[in-house]
């Protein structure tokens, strides 16, 4: 009895052990990010790292009715946002022409009661001519039209590739994956453009079968000029480049797709091909027509999304001028808004992060000498952007005061954009001049003309202020300036790696076994219901954050009691983010970062200062035996 009894409670410990130890290794943390779904308690810092730190925000903070998302107080756009309204809502007269214009702007946005008169009345013009082509060379006729080319359904742009500008050309999809909730709003702009609901049903399914045949055709090519001609056998690309200012260019980038499009162009889908052509009109217009046009087109991201946003007229306002002149809205806030003292302080940081970058890598004694040496030129050789591009438009020739709707009014800005393309195309890149708005909260690395590019929207956005101790300053920004400067190096396994133009094949291949064992590591991670972190489609992010939290905690060991705790603590606040479950599916479907609560934990178990600053040990939720974690240095 007494035996039997000592063996029942050895079975029950073992089975405890047994039950906490697997508990251990599951890596059992829910997905925090979405809505609700938290502990019933906080759970303990070395459990759930993520969790814990943000626990109370997450439980109280909540969505507003606006938006899908929530990011941590200091980075809602609330507080740019209010400094944009409070500059164009400023009544009082302005010297400055540029600024004078854009709340003339600002206000025919505005002008509801102007917008819902005009209807889609502003449109019909460009409408007609599509509907009125019989054949496809009255299409093509629309071509040289400079308004209706604007909705031709090929996308034509210029965009920067070091030291010259390239083209792209490729088709505008339209549809999208869920082509039923795009038709929904298509058939209703129809019905309201006079068309009866079976002729739009009709006319939309024709498009829509017809789109299916290319749109998930993905890959792409550079191609030259000469190239053009074996390319394409029925498209006019030749009248289409000269419209767009886009002849002999040094070189073209042409999407496989499009080369399908080219296939189907014939006569006898005349019908298919002018419905994209008005279905691209009433999406590229929908934010700048009238209230009911606005609220269909608002619908798509509704459905997509799973949740119905009510939005104030000044955030639509708001949106339409970040949307269609951005870098005017830019131009006019960094001069009011944007510090010379901020700039000068984050630029100091990101030299700091360079030079610690530089030290390190020469110690990586896995590379070679000359993948060293090259390496770490470029490092020296970084073009340090902070808070805005150098050069911004000149704007002194737009008038919106005498248009006649606020479609006019874009139209106005759609062409002086697309001239300054022209004008730019036929000029050497200029590495300081950013084609991003500098109210955008982002920061980013360059790789074709090596610079790193720190928004003054980020800045801002991040609450970032020059007084804040060191430990908050890498918590907060310094980690994202040496996640982006190391993708000077880790940008992935993706074929033609550029990075194999310095690095030497063998160091290459070290560099992604290091990367891949991460990444291999995050795939274990089931952030929904049978869906687990896509480490293949996250390895550049997945490299970038290892290599940029070992810099800066290298850098932290240069400051004399540094404060460990305050710095991991300041990263997980600065990675807060809560939203709806079918947004964080639509948005992590495709992003290449980790969702935010893995991007953390799984991140931080990698690092031996993290468990010292914590005490983390076995059974903890955040260990990671030591033999797992990745080490750079060997």
């Amino acid at each position: 009895m007494k035996k039997s009894f000592y063996r029942s409670i050895l079975f029950i410990s073992c089975l405890i052990l047994s039950c906490s130890t697997v508990f251990a290794k599951s890596k059992a943390w829910i997905n925090s990010n979405v809505a609700g779904n938290l502990l019933s308690e906080k759970p303990r810092l070395q459990d759930d790292f993520y969790q814990a730190v943000n626990y109370d925000e997450l439980k109280s903070r909540i969505i507003p009715e606006d938006k899908y998302s929530i990011a941590r107080p200091d980075l809602d756009s609330d507080v740019l946002n209010q400094q944009m309204l409070s500059m164009l809502q400023n009544n009082s007269e302005s010297s400055d022409y540029e600024e004078q214009q854009l709340r003339t702007l600002f206000k025919q946005a505005g002008n509801w009661e102007k917008r819902n008169s005009d209807g889609i009345k502003p449109i019909l013009p460009v409408l007609k001519k599509i509907q009125n082509a019989k054949k496809l060379i009255d299409l093509e006729e629309l071509i040289y039209d400079e308004e209706a080319v604007l909705f031709l359904p090929i996308l034509t742009m210029f965009a920067s590739n070091n030291p010259y500008y390239i083209v792209y050309i490729d088709t505008t999809i339209l549809f999208g994956e869920k082509s039923e909730i795009y038709s929904d709003f298509y058939q209703k702009m129809m019905v309201k453009a006079g068309y009866s609901q079976d002729e739009a049903k009709n006319l939309l399914s024709q498009a829509s079968d017809f789109e299916s045949k290319y749109k998930n055709i993905g890959t792409g090519n550079v191609a030259y000029w000469v190239d053009f001609e074996s390319l394409f056998k029925n498209l006019p690309y030749e009248k289409i480049l000269e419209a767009n200012g886009a002849v002999q260019m040094s070189y073209y980038w042409c999407s496989d797709r499009l080369k399908e499009f080219d296939s189907l162009y014939t006569e006898e889908n005349l019908d298919a091909i002018k419905t994209l052509y008005i279905c691209n009109l009433f999406l590229s217009t929908a934010d700048y027509l009238d209230r009911e046009t606005y609220e269909y087109k608002k619908q798509i991201d509704e459905e997509l999304y799973g949740r119905s946003l009510k939005l104030s007229d000044e955030s639509i306002v708001l949106g339409f001028l970040n949307n269609y002149a951005p870098m005017l809205l830019g131009k006019i806030w960094v001069k009011n808004y944007f510090s010379e003292e901020m700039k000068e302080d984050a630029t100091n940081l990101v030299n700091l992060i360079l030079e610690k970058y530089i030290q390190e890598i020469m110690s990586w004694e896995w590379l070679s000498t000359g993948t060293r040496y090259n390496a770490t030129t470029r490092l020296k050789n970084i073009k340090v952007i902070v808070g805005y591009s150098n050069k911004f438009p000149d704007y002194s020739e737009l008038d919106f005061s005498y248009t006649s709707s606020l479609y006019e009014s874009v139209m106005k800005i759609v062409k002086f954009n697309k001239l300054e393309g022209i004008k730019k195309s036929h000029e050497l890149v200029d590495p300081y001049e950013w084609l991003m708005s500098p109210q955008t909260f982002n920061a980013f690395y360059i790789f074709d003309n090596n610079s790193i590019n720190i928004c003054a929207g980020y800045l801002l956005g991040t609450g970032y202020d020059v007084n804040w101790s060191i430990e908050e300053k890498l918590g907060v920004i310094g980690f994202t300036m040496a996640h982006e400067i190391s993708h000077s190096f880790s940008m992935g396994n993706i074929e033609n790696n550029p990075i194999t133009l310095f690095w030497k094949p063998e160091d290459f291949e070290k560099l992604m076994a290091k990367i891949g064992e991460v990444s291999d590591y995050y795939s274990s991670f089931e952030i929904f219901e049978g869906m687990n972190v896509n480490g293949s489609q996250c390895i550049p992010e997945i490299g970038a954050d290892f290599f940029g939290m070992n810099l800066t905690l290298k850098l932290a060991k240069d400051y004399d009691n540094f404060d460990y705790k305050l710095f991991f603590e300041s990263y997980a606040k600065m990675e807060f983010l809560k939203g709806t479950e079918e947004y964080l599916k639509q948005k992590f479907a495709a992003d290449t970062h980790p969702l935010y609560y893995i991007r953390t934990n799984a991140l931080l178990q990698q690092f031996d200062e993290f468990y010292e600053a914590y005490g983390i040990k076995k059974r903890d939720g955040m260990y990671l035996a030591g033999k797992k974690r990745i080490k750079i240095e060997k």
